[in-house]
């Protein structure tokens, strides 16, 4: 396992796939996760079809595992047009805007969704993260290698399970991804059924693209409702 995955184990292999196998939604911040942190003066950034496709795969282990959908979410400091976009084009259950407390979101979102903050899986990498991944079960760090004393305060809080080896914009996603199937025991599965386009994936896809996306924005008055946009893309 640690010689095809080259980023930083903090748990255990058995320990880590016992904590995955438990895991009923996915958390994902936006910026330095999907991209490497630049934006436009317009907010606009931008993100991978590389990690969109491990996404994706994950999404279908765990509606594999489940024998339903997991929301997907993301939640995200500012406001990010390309987030709420991708948001939309891959029908994520809800994206939460200017939310610079997170842990108002987690609260929300296991209320929600009827979860326990050890069912949540989160991909993050930065100090903006840290009181949500202290709370939940799985912790993904996508790392960028510039900020070696936050990933040690990191460590030290033991705020995650693995550090990736690549960054937000070069695949660090798709790495945590694949290594998430690799550890739930069902890489080939899932592999499987996408190429062969099977009954299961397809019954999978047809849920996924039925979901709408809820714009969320958070401030000091808490989470309210923006929008809900239907999307064909």
């Amino acid at each position: 396992m640690e010689a095809a995955f080259k980023g930083e184990f903090f748990t255990n292999e058995e320990e880590f796939a016992e904590k995955l196998s438990k895991v009923k939604l996915w958390l994902f911040d936006w910026d330095g996760v999907f991209h490497r942190g630049a934006k436009s003066s317009f907010g606009e950034s931008s993100f991978s079809e590389v990690d969109s496709m491990g996404i994706n795969l994950l999404r279908f282990a765990t509606y594999l595992n489940h024998g339903k959908l997991a929301p997907s979410i993301i939640v995200t400091g500012v406001n990010n047009p390309t987030a709420s976009y991708f948001a939309q084009r891959e029908h994520f259950d809800s994206i939460f805007l200017g939310a610079k407390n997170k842990i108002q979101v987690l609260d929300f979102v296991c209320e929600k969704h009827g979860v326990q903050p050890e069912e949540i899986g989160f991909f993050f990498d930065d100090v903006l993260d840290i009181n949500v991944a202290e709370k939940v079960g799985v912790r993904f760090l996508i790392s960028n290698g510039v900020n070696p004393m936050t990933v040690d305060f990191m460590r030290q809080r033991e705020c995650f399970d693995y550090a990736s080896a690549y960054g937000g914009g070069f695949g660090g996603l798709r790495e945590c991804s694949e290594l998430a199937l690799t550890l739930m025991g069902t890489a080939d599965e899932v592999l499987a059924h996408r190429t062969d386009y099977s009954t299961e994936y397809t019954g999978y896809w047809e849920k996924r693209q039925s979901v709408f996306t809820r714009v969320f924005t958070v401030d000091t008055f808490g989470v309210r409702l923006l929008e809900q946009v239907p999307t064909d893309h």
